[in-house]
């Protein structure tokens, strides 16, 4: 009797330290139009590994092309692709993520601003750009439970009005609050664009910086 219970006890045992270690682990989901190879979002990824915190990292549904309803569409036919010979879905990967960076609505706000110049009309588009966005967060929230982190728009070497920049973060700013979303606030400066509007490896350490501070904070500081 005495036997069998010592054994139920090392099992027992064995298996909380599993737990606690799997706990720890980070399963981190990235969502954005920037599929740079060496980007903040894998920066982010290299620090977790570092710390032997990174259980599993997945970028492959990012597309550089994608507007805002190409992800809602994408999470609604819940997309599958193959990570490692093996089927990953868009849902299972929101349901799973510890850490979810969401970086999108530059390529819908970006596009408009090559064609239209009448402010009134930027103002208006954004603010469907943001109803967009707004089906977008509602839908990841109904999937991710955990943290999620919404980065800003930026203005490349003040390429664009900054009126109408400043007006989109701060709706963006509106709708993290709304579902409980972390904002990521960060600067851009002209040294850190290359080809007129993507970041350079400096804005991408830049974002690094913010983004991996906040997540740091929210993640171990609970």
């Amino acid at each position: 009797m005495k036997k069998l219970l010592v054994v139920s006890i090392v099992i027992l045992s064995i298996f909380l330290i599993y737990l606690s270690t799997i706990d720890k682990k980070v399963y981190y989901l990235s969502l954005s139009t920037n599929i740079k190879e060496n980007n903040y979002a894998f920066k982010v990824k290299q620090n977790m590994e570092r710390k032997g915190l990174l259980e599993k990292y997945v970028f492959q549904f990012n597309q550089s092309n994608f507007r805002i309803t190409d992800f809602i569409k994408m999470i609604e036919e819940n997309k599958t692709i193959r990570i490692n010979n093996k089927e990953q879905s868009i849902k299972n990967a929101l349901i799973k993520a510890d850490v979810l960076s969401i970086d999108v609505g530059r390529v819908d706000l970006f596009t408009e601003f090559a064609y239209e110049k009448d402010m009134e009309v930027l103002y208006n588009y954004t603010d469907e750009i943001m109803n967009d966005m707004d089906h977008l967060l509602n839908l990841i929230r109904l999937y991710c439970k955990e943290d999620i982190f919404l980065l800003q728009i930026y203005n490349p070497k003040n390429l664009f009005p900054q009126d109408i920049i400043d007006y989109m973060n701060s709706k963006l700013k509106v709708a993290a609050k709304k579902y409980k979303i972390n904002f990521v606030s960060y600067e851009i400066k002209n040294n850190m664009i290359q080809n007129t509007i993507d970041l350079n490896g400096v804005g991408e350490q830049e974002i690094f910086k913010k983004l991996n501070a906040q997540i740091e904070n929210t993640l171990f500081h609970k």
